[in-house]
């Protein structure tokens, strides 16, 4: 420890003190009597500066950051590792088994872009470079150290917290790691610093060891702040609950935060997704847990009720996508596991307000077959305490209350005790404690809080009908959002409550309640209902017209709506400020498939609106999926004068598929080679429904139109062949020749019918038939072999030049007849093809070639030899180099020869 000025003053003047005393005695052996005043002076000052030094010392001790105590953190660490943990596998398996959870980047394109938190198993949200990868939470704390963890209502947030802190807690005791400290937001209460809910954790488990960290609160806040400012500690601050933090606290909570912040530990801080504002976002990434995957839900089913649960998952779960998406949520699957193992023949409800009802009516039963002991209070009383107790805790916010509070609300215990209802309450599992203990009275999950206080709205309406009176303005704030929902599923008439918070969001400009308006009707029986259905089409355009914030987000609602009343609003959406609105336009009015929205689509897919490359894929595929009802426009789009309309109509056509093979036929017939092209693309991609008309167009349309015919049948491929082969019979040759020429594209299926087309009667279908047979490749030798035997000098010659492209010794043995063919242009396409083969062999016959007849014949065979390289052929080339005074279109043979004798000569380094 360093001594400051003032305690080096305070050391100095008191060795100054003694000193003097010391030096006055030595002098003069006795004490005079002038000296002893000042002695007795002396050593009281001198006692007063120790007193002052040790003082001075303190404080600085004091104020200076010390690493925590290693006894008290080696005990808090143990008690960590050690806490007992609620997971999907309590009171089954006989064991506490955590399912490791991943998390994926929130979207950031609105603030509240997730307000419906539909989850589906496996999915994850999308961004412009393709899907977002689930990663394990641990990894991603590691990576960015500080990060908000986003989940809608019994996701496993607080499980996967609480596990994360015991894990930490386990590593820090094997070697040296972060110091996890968890503690809930919703016993926030003011407090100007957040380190005092640290304290209060620390202390809490700390007792349980008969520790503490200071003998006052202010000692232990001051301990604690000099633990987070410690040099050699490091801390996991651990946060659940942001969202539970009183309204009137949250701004405050976020001020405290910021003291937090200014540590350089780990922060993890926990929020539901809809009431999470970004706030933290300039310190934190935001990830949002995932839901279980089918293989885990299965698992859990399978380990929970045996084959029951395998057959609960093939006939109730995996089909059924609000099912699938409901037990992605680990609280839900619980539940759906103990309504299942109650009565496994009961058809499992789709929303959670009824899936609560089943669980809450099945559960008392449940329990007492257990065993489980609790006071003997009707079900009924229990029931109507826990829907007021909710009730009212939803009314006051947190933080939860004590016992002495409850008792101020009046419950309606009838003649029984309310410690004994409580206890029945934990009992049955819907009280996490009652109270008795001095701890605060709470549900289990904020989810069965939210379904008892809905159960109480219920109750209520069905006594006096009246929503404004009953319900006021609870709709219209956050903390009852999730209670609403429950609500409207349980609720006799879903359908009316949906109309009336429809009217209410419109009147009051309310952009959240509209949500809650369509999550209330997509998630109750109203969402079978056309006037319910209508009321949250308008609700939503409404939003959407008076050009709210999230008007991305009202986009996207009513594309999964997909109500043609939004069909005009959606196309006002496209001309939006906002990019991603207008690219979310293009896809609802896709979704819609109604024929008005087929020309803004084409518009957009030709790049209009402004709108980016995906937004253009999205809307021809768009027009391509509206199906039979685009037809027609898109027809009609066919003779736009602009070329980029002709072409995004050929290709939608495509997507159509069948409906649209007509049209796009006709659309061969366009003067615009780029439709024509979009046109054979369509055909080529709808396949074998296309091949009978593009047949009929070989056989009676024009050549033009013959030609894009061919190259569609060819991209349609082995569908087409066996119509191909009936073709080939057909009286007209230059029929059979198109059909010939599409066989060859099609490739080595159509080898068989092409062998059958060389034998055709008409040269000029045996001359296409070689040449697409010779595109085939080394399957088709044998049969070009036999064409050089054609007595159309034309078909040989093009055999001859499709086996120089083929290539291979079997052909050049051929190509030798081929060179003495009586036709002048066959053997001189024999000799281009052995030079095109490059075989050594073929030059003992090409050398006889330099005399032939026929200049270009010896032309070519020069060609060839020069081509080929072998050195046996330069006294020839060199005799007819001196000699021949042949002359072609393409050059002198005597050039020729000299050129191959320098190819070959350069190849011999010569």
């Amino acid at each position: 420890m360093k001594l400051n000025r003032t305690q080096w003053l305070i050391l100095l003047s008191a060795l100054l003190t003694v000193a003097i005393g010391v030096a006055t005695n030595i002098a003069t052996g006795e004490m005079p009597t002038w000296a002893q005043p000042y002695l007795w002076l002396a050593w009281p000052l001198l006692g007063l500066l120790t007193i002052m030094f040790l003082f001075v010392t303190w404080r600085q001790a004091s104020a200076e950051p010390r690493p925590p105590d290693r006894k008290l953190v080696w005990a808090y660490l143990q008690e960590v590792a050690a806490e007992p943990l609620f997971t999907l596998a309590d009171e089954v398996l006989g064991k506490a088994e955590f399912i490791p959870r991943e998390v994926t980047a929130q979207e950031t394109r609105g603030l509240f872009s997730r307000f419906a938190a539909v989850y589906r198993p496996g999915g994850a949200p999308a961004e412009a470079g393709g899907p977002v990868r689930p990663e394990p939470l641990e990894a991603v704390l590691i990576r960015e150290r500080r990060l908000v963890l986003l989940g809608e209502p019994g996701m496993g947030k607080t499980t996967s917290l609480r596990h994360l802190a015991q894990v930490t807690a386990q590593q820090a005791l094997a070697s040296r790691d972060d110091i996890p400290i968890y503690v809930e937001l919703k016993y926030y209460a003011g407090e100007p610093e957040l380190e005092m809910l640290l304290v209060r954790h620390v202390d809490d488990v700390l007792k349980r060891r008969k520790l503490i960290l200071g003998y006052d609160e202010a000692g232990r806040t001051q301990a604690m702040r000099a633990w987070l400012a410690a040099k050699n500690a490091r801390f996991l601050l651990i946060l659940d609950g942001l969202n539970e933090v009183a309204p009137d606290q949250r701004m405050n909570a976020l001020n405290a935060l910021e003291g937090l912040l200014g540590y350089p530990h780990r922060l993890l801080v926990s929020c539901r997704e809809q009431d999470y504002d970004e706030s933290l976002r300039e310190h934190a990434f935001a990830f949002v847990l995932q839901g279980l995957q089918e293989d885990e839900i299965r698992g859990y089913l399978r380990a929970r009720l045996g084959d029951r649960g395998e057959t609960l998952f093939d006939n109730q779960i995996r089909w059924d996508e609000k099912m699938r998406t409901l037990v992605a949520n680990p609280l839900m699957l619980w539940l759906v596991g103990e309504v299942a193992r109650a009565n496994p023949e009961a058809r499992l409800p789709a929303n959670r307000g009824q899936l609560f009802r089943v669980f809450a009516e099945a559960m008392p039963g449940l329990r007492r077959k257990e065993g489980v002991p609790m006071p003997d209070v009707p079900q009924d009383v229990v029931e109507a305490v826990l829907r007021v107790l909710a009730f009212a805790m939803q009314e006051h916010g947190p933080p939860p209350p004590d016992l002495g509070r409850v008792r101020g609300w009046g419950l309606p215990t009838a003649t029984y005790r309310l410690e004994d209802v409580l206890t029945v309450g934990k009992a049955w599992r819907f009280l996490k404690s009652d109270g008795l203990a001095g701890e605060p009275v709470e549900f289990l999950h904020p989810l069965f809080q939210e379904y008892f206080a809905a159960d109480e709205l219920r109750a209520r309406l069905e006594h006096q009908r009246n929503y404004a009176a009953i319900l006021g303005d609870r709709p219209f704030t956050d903390e009852w959002d999730e209670v609403v929902m429950m609500l409207a599923g349980i609720h006799d008439d879903p359908v009316g409550l949906v109309k009336w918070l429809a009217v209410e969001a419109t009147a009051r400009q309310a952009w959240g309640a509209a949500l809650l308006v369509h999550r209330c009707w997509e998630t109750s029986k109203a969402v079978d209902d056309a006037e319910a259905r209508a009321a949250v089409v308008e609700a939503v355009i409404d939003t959407l017209r008076r050009g709210t914030h999230e008007r991305w987000l009202a986009v996207k609602i009513l594309g999964e709506i997909k109500d043609p009343r939004a069909v005009e609003p959606l196309i006002w959406a496209l001309d939006d400020i906002q990019q991603d609105v207008r690219e979310e336009a293009v896809w609802a009015l896709g979704e819609i498939r109604d024929p008005r929205v087929v020309e803004p689509l084409i518009h957009a897919a030709r790049g209009g609106y402004m709108v980016d490359a995906e937004a253009r894929s999205t809307a021809k595929k768009a027009l391509g999926e509206i199906g039979a009802p685009a037809v027609k426009p898109l027809i009609l789009a066919l003779g736009d004068p602009a070329k980029e309309v002709r072409q995004v109509a050929a290709e939608a056509l495509g997507e159509i598929g069948a409906p649209a093979v007509e049209p796009l036929i006709q659309a061969l017939r366009d003067p615009d080679e780029r439709v024509r092209s979009g046109a054979v693309e369509a055909l080529g991609r709808i396949g074998e429904p296309a091949v009978k008309p593009l047949i009929l167009a070989l056989c009676y349309l024009g050549e033009g139109v013959r030609l894009w015919a061919v190259e569609a049948i060819g991209k349609i491929g082995k569908p087409a062949v066996e119509p191909l082969i009936q073709v080939l019979h057909e009286p007209e040759p230059w029929v059979r020749s198109g059909a010939t020429e599409a066989l060859g594209r099609i490739g080595e299926p159509a080898v068989e019918p092409l062998i059958q087309a060389l034998r055709d009667p008409d040269e000029r279908v045996r001359s296409w038939a070689v040449e697409a047979i010779g595109k085939i490749g080394k399957p088709a030798v044998e049969p070009l072999i036999q064409v050089l035997h054609d007595p159309n000098p034309w078909v040989r010659s093009g055999a001859a030049e499709a086996l120089g492209r083929i290539g291979g010794h079997r052909a050049v043995v051929s190509l030798i007849q081929a060179l003495r063919d009586p036709d002048e242009g066959v053997r001189y396409e024999a000799a281009v093809a052995m030079g095109e083969i490059g075989d050594a062999w073929a030059v003992r016959y090409l050398i006889p070639a330099l005399r032939n007849p026929d200049a270009r014949v010896r032309w070519r065979a020069a060609k060839a030899l020069g081509k080929i390289g072998d050195p046996r052929a330069l006294p020839w080339l060199e005799w007819v180099a001196r000699g021949d005074r042949g002359k072609t279109p393409w050059g002198d043979v005597a050039d020729a020869a000299m050129k191959a004798m320098e190819r070959i000569r350069e190849r011999r380094g010569q």
